[in-house]
């Protein structure tokens, strides 16, 4: 099971970045906030969308806010453009949530869910999580939860008032630590 931390280290494009954190104290939601501004990159990442066109996710200027709600098994990673413009929402799936040297990091379950900024659902690594089942990398304990919790994400944040609030909560914390 890999760990993705939220300082972006085990990212080989990123040569360069500013990393902050704040943990939240009273917000019943949210737990800690991260923002990772990308500032020398050896390449860019353009990923595919089903309408044909290619979405810039990771480049110079671009800042990804990660939010992480208080016991949840999933990150947000908002991600905006050079332009401070929101591209889109990217939920990790996780076993859990942990911290090492007060840097939270997640234990991927493989799936992923991408919501546009027009709120369009995709899900990404579908394959993934069923071979890691296959293969006994995960347990089916783990396949079901990452399952529930994206049905969770869904039913939450693809709700268009949930999805306002969620766009404001991440734009908020953009100017605070951006």
């Amino acid at each position: 099971m890999k760990k993705k931390f939220a300082d972006c280290s085990k990212i080989n494009e990123i040569q360069e970045k500013e990393f902050k954190k704040i943990a939240i104290k009273n917000d019943p939601y949210w737990a800690t906030v991260c923002c990772t501004t990308i500032l020398k990159v050896t390449n860019k990442w353009d990923v595919p969308r089903e309408n044909g066109n290619d979405v810039t996710i990771l480049d110079v200027g671009y800042k990804w806010i990660t939010l992480y709600p208080k016991a949840e098994n999933f990150a947000i990673t908002a991600i905006y453009n050079a332009k401070s413009e929101l591209v889109e929402f990217y939920f990790d799936i996780a076993k859990k949530v942990k911290y090492k040297s007060r840097i939270p990091y997640i234990l991927d379950l493989y799936l992923d869910i991408v919501m546009t900024k027009d709120n369009q659902v995709i899900f990404l690594d579908e394959e993934e999580l069923k071979n890691a089942l296959n293969t006994l990398a995960i347990s089916q304990k783990d396949y079901d939860l990452a399952k529930r919790t994206a049905d969770k994400i869904v039913n939450k944040f693809h709700n268009q008032q949930n999805f306002e609030e969620l766009k404001e909560t991440a734009g908020r914390f953009l100017n605070d630590l951006a």
